[in-house]
């Protein structure tokens, strides 16, 4: 089955575990996480369990081609072993535009750093839907 989250099974009576195949232990944690939200302390298991569930659906994710741009976000600090340049984007879409921000992965979205990145990100925002809003006013003309 895979790494689970052990804050949250800690938390969880092993007794609601016992039989789950994999989607119902799935179904089983994100009724936890919910009943979770907004307590502070749960923040750690909310986190894990999230994580847990990203990696899962990541195990079955096929990406296919993509017609459009693509602008990649991209932090300047990489943990090792990450692969240079447009992290294989490349494969899938032929407009791949990389915009390095500062920070890590996780970094890049708090302050200080906060910021600074989205003066970089800000301008991408809503810029592939500005064509489209054209094209309906054209079609209302």
């Amino acid at each position: 089955m895979g790494k689970t989250p052990g804050l949250l099974l800690r938390y969880m009576a092993s007794s609601a575990l016992l039989g789950l195949n994999q989607p119902g232990l799935l179904r089983r944690l994100v009724l936890v996480a919910i009943k979770l939200a907004g307590k502070p302390w749960a923040r750690p298991m909310r986190r894990e369990l999230l994580l847990y569930l990203w990696r899962n659906e990541m195990k079955n994710y096929e990406p296919g081609p993509y017609g459009g741009r693509v602008a990649l976000v991209l932090a300047e600090k990489q943990r090792s072993g990450v692969i240079a340049g447009d992290l294989g984007w490349g494969r899938l879409a032929p407009q791949v535009e990389i915009i390095p921000v500062q920070g890590n992965h996780f970094t890049l979205i708090e302050p200080p750093l906060l910021e600074a990145n989205m003066s970089r990100i800000s301008p991408l925002l809503g810029s592939s839907s500005a064509p489209a809003a054209e094209d309906k006013r054209a079609e209302a003309n």
